[in-house]
């Protein structure tokens, strides 16, 4: 039975055992056992094979467990976008250090008069002024058509910060940031601002004119 065993055994040993010189022990054990036809001989041939495919075996590596959902980095950004669109609102004549100075000071203001972050106040604020249409007028002959248009996002915070802008030289301050600060302070919390009548005027001035709007000028 031992001659016939052994082809299988050869083809075995060539298949998980690499070609370098590093099997030459488990060749001569084979070629032993193929000489002596000697059982014990054989075992040993057995071992060496044994041994030389543990060597070849990869360790199994551990599975390393994988979170189920994303993992999400909150970078906040460097400036605020709304606070540099106030400064370049408030810029003029190219001199933004002086606009930033005086938004610093809005802010300042508004935490010493509310105790409260001044950011939020601030963001509240604008949107509660920002209207969401505006009336183009268009004169043909001589009638004059009103059409109502929706406003961007950037044009809302425009409309927004100008309209805070010209209800605060109504205040009472010796500087037009604390006047700004009074003036968002009663738009958030719901005092008659001048700011927000003049959203509610642009507003109701569209909604009159709102049968114009599929009119094509």
């Amino acid at each position: 039975m031992l001659p016939s065993i052994l082809p299988s055994l050869r083809l075995t040993a060539r298949r998980w055992l690499p070609t370098t010189t590093t099997t030459t022990t488990t060749a001569r054990a084979f070629a032993a056992a193929a000489a002596s036809r000697d059982q014990a001989t054989l075992d040993l041939a057995m071992d060496e094979l044994g041994q030389a495919r543990a060597m070849m075996q990869t360790p199994s590596v551990p599975s390393i467990p994988r979170p189920t959902t994303p993992t999400i980095m909150d970078i906040p950004p460097a400036e605020d976008p709304l606070l540099y669109y106030v400064t370049s609102h408030l810029m003029r004549h190219g001199h933004r250090a002086r606009a930033s100075r005086i938004v610093s000071n809005i802010l300042l203001h508004i935490h010493a008069w509310t105790r409260a972050p001044p950011l939020p106040i601030l963001r509240q604020a604008v949107l509660d002024a920002a209207p969401a249409v505006r009336t183009v007028s268009h004169r043909s002959g001589g009638k004059t058509t009103f059409k109502p248009t929706a406003l961007s996002e950037k044009k809302r915070m425009y409309y927004a910060l100008k309209h805070i802008k010209d209800a605060s030289r109504a205040r009472p301050g010796r500087s037009i940031e604390e006047r700004m600060a009074r003036e968002m302070i009663n738009i958030v919390e719901g005092v008659a601002s001048e700011a927000v009548k003049m959203k509610r005027k642009m507003h109701e001035f569209a909604t009159v004119n709102r049968g114009n709007t599929q009119t094509r000028f």
